[in-house]
């Protein structure tokens, strides 16, 4: 399943465009006897036929959130995805810290040659986000920008993006402390409350 957004897009993730998709992994991690299948780089594709996620380049039109989170590398870990407990997310601003890609227990392990660099906003109601992603040997690409409404049931998070208008997209989130971790496929996008 290709599902990456942001959260959130940063969701968390999100944005909703044209973005070229790239995957850096070697084609024999894409044997269907080895982990499970990465998605291309980005969270979506909107216009580019992708998994109908949150990524795209709105020309800075939709916020002016400042990118202050520092870029990271997503890693391989030999585990299986931590399940998702819900919880109260604290509004305020996000910076994503970590990306760990969930391979299996026994699975791969280490850099994967993609890199994230996202803000994400929460309103009581709404969100305003800023990603830009890439790879390790090509650098970051173009920020995009989402701006929507969010909303909570159980361990989902729901964001319905209004700026650029893209479908509303559901992911698994856990809530611990002023960490908030959003399960995206096999991914699992940790943000910190700056």
């Amino acid at each position: 399943m290709n599902a990456r957004l942001l959260f959130f897009s940063g969701a968390l993730l999100m944005l909703a465009g044209c973005s070229a998709k790239h995957d850096p992994m070697p084609a024999a991690l894409d044997d269907p006897s080895g982990p499970p299948p990465r998605p291309p780089l980005g969270r979506g594709g909107g216009g580019g036929g992708g998994d109908g996620g949150l990524t795209g380049n709105d020309g800075g039109a939709c916020n002016a959130q400042p990118n202050g989170a520092s870029p990271v590398n997503e890693n391989d870990v030999g585990e299986a995805l931590p399940p998702a407990i819900g919880g109260t997310i604290t509004t305020g601003t996000y910076w994503l810290t970590a990306v760990n890609y969930y391979t299996g227990v026994g699975g791969n392990s280490g850099p994967t040659g993609r890199q994230f660099q996202e803000t994400i906003n929460y309103a009581a109601t709404t969100f305003d986000d800023v990603l830009a992603e890439g790879a390790l040997d090509g650098g970051l690409g173009v920020e995009a920008r989402t701006s929507g409404a969010w909303s909570t049931a159980g361990a989902q998070l729901s964001l319905a993006p209004t700026c650029p208008p893209a479908a509303s997209v559901t992911y698994s989130y856990s809530v611990t402390g002023t960490t908030l971790h959003v399960l995206v496929g096999q991914d699992e996008y940790i943000y910190t409350l700056r």
